[in-house]
């Protein structure tokens, strides 16, 4: 199974141009995912021509929208993950995911919410494992979050084939031996960077590359 990077865009295109060009010919290349990490009340009228610059550049793009472990109200989060859509994304990162069997009618909803609004690619971060049930949706399940020293040491509970592995904390001389550990694991989607989530955009485009 091919590991797809994950590339977070967390500065906004006004303030951010360069990095923003650089992901528009870095991300392609790597085949990565790019995720836009930007609260939505700073949508300014550019974001959505810069996300569908990115599109026509050839990235998968997410939007971002947190669950709160299914504490946000539900419009609320329906209305988030359309206006994502409208701004041009081509899917949809669902953070803090709730993972038992109480709260699957959340993911659920969310998955409905944003298939209606034509994005295809649904990911939830559980952070851990996924109850079943969870799986019977079309999504990929982030079923690891966490430092390289817990990375190593993960039994890979809970994990299937084709999850997300979101791995920071990677010294640049180790970078290849996570992505190996990484590729060995199954994983289908794949942050391994020396730095934490969000910051260090920038270094990202290079961090977040497998070799």
């Amino acid at each position: 199974m091919s590991l797809a990077p994950l590339l977070p865009l967390c500065t906004h295109p006004d303030n951010d141009p360069a990095t923003w060009s650089a992901a528009r010919l870095t991300a392609p290349a790597m085949g990565a995912v790019v995720a836009v990490r930007l609260p939505l009340a700073e949508a300014t009228p550019s974001l959505g021509p810069a996300v569908t610059g990115l599109v026509r550049a050839g990235c998968a793009v997410l939007g971002y929208v947190s669950l709160a472990f299914a504490t946000r109200p539900v419009a609320e989060l329906t209305d988030e993950i359309a206006t994502w859509s409208r701004l041009g994304a081509t899917g949809i990162f669902l953070d803090h995911a709730p993972a038992g069997r109480s709260h699957v009618g959340t993911l659920r909803l969310a998955h409905r919410a944003a298939l209606r609004a034509g994005l295809r690619r649904v990911v939830f971060n559980t952070a851990g494992p996924a109850d079943p049930l969870c799986r019977d949706l079309d999504a990929v399940i982030c079923s690891f979050e966490g430092s390289w020293a817990e990375y190593r040491e993960w039994d890979g509970y809970g994990s299937l084939p084709g999850d997300g592995h979101l791995v920071y904390g990677v010294p640049a001389l180790e970078r290849a031996k996570a992505v190996t550990l990484m590729r060995r694991r199954g994983a289908g989607l794949g942050l391994v960077t020396e730095l934490g989530w969000p910051s260090g955009v920038q270094s990202l485009l290079t961090a977040a590359a497998l070799p």
